[in-house]
């Protein structure tokens, strides 16, 4: 079926334009890769065109456009995604559109948005969508409620609390509790020949000693 691509549909649609009146000469350097040479050349034929817009919609077929996260189904479950912190960035002109990520996503909450943006900003990054850190707060939430009352090791109300603390504080809860793994009794004082001299004084045995102490 002949199509936008097919190219004598092209040269049919050129010819039935008729005559044309020439526009003016745009000169660009041509440096980069194909897609910079291709954005270099497009930004020029649309700057040349009066009111063209910005950005441009392009069939799903198409190399340029951007990702959109549906934030109320995004937990960061990918576990590329974000690499330190829960954002995530895109930079316009970079976005290929190969659907690689929205493919991977565990949430299904990416979709493409196929179109060209000739503006500035499409070559710098921009923020898709971010939580606060240490942690993203859906992630949390999510295994909080998956765990909580469903996993022995989270029955009480205080184990659960745990898992919305930082690495750092989770294991100082953890330790300030009588039953924390790590427990010992106290230290034994050391055996010492002052000890023993004291002891002996005291018509104690050195045992006895230590132990009132």
């Amino acid at each position: 079926m002949p199509s936008e691509q097919d190219l004598a549909v092209i040269e049919d649609a050129l010819c039935a334009l008729g005559s044309l009146q020439p526009c003016a000469t745009v000169e660009i350097l041509p440096l980069g890769g194909k897609r910079d040479i291709a954005r270099t050349a497009l930004k020029a034929l649309a700057d040349a065109v009066a009111e063209s817009a910005a950005i441009i919609p392009l069939p799903p077929s198409a190399p340029y456009g951007r990702t959109r996260i549906d934030m109320h189904g995004c937990t960061f479950a990918w576990p590329v995604c974000p690499p330190v912190l829960p954002t995530v960035h895109l930079t316009w002109a970079a976005c290929v559109q190969r659907g690689l990520c929205a493919k991977i996503c565990p949430e299904r909450v990416i979709t493409l948005d196929h179109r060209l943006n000739l503006a500035p900003e499409a070559m710098r990054p921009v923020v898709l969508y971010e939580e606060e850190p240490f942690a993203a707060q859906s992630t949390i939430d999510r295994i909080t409620k998956q765990l909580a009352g469903q996993h022995w090791m989270f029955e009480s109300d205080d184990r659960i609390a745990m898992l919305r603390m930082c690495d750092d504080c989770r294991v100082r809860a953890r330790l300030a509790k009588e039953t924390h793994p790590m427990a010992a009794g106290n230290r034994s004082r050391t055996r010492t020949t002052d000890g023993q001299k004291q002891a002996d004084a005291a018509g104690l045995s050195i045992e006895d000693f230590l132990r009132d102490d």
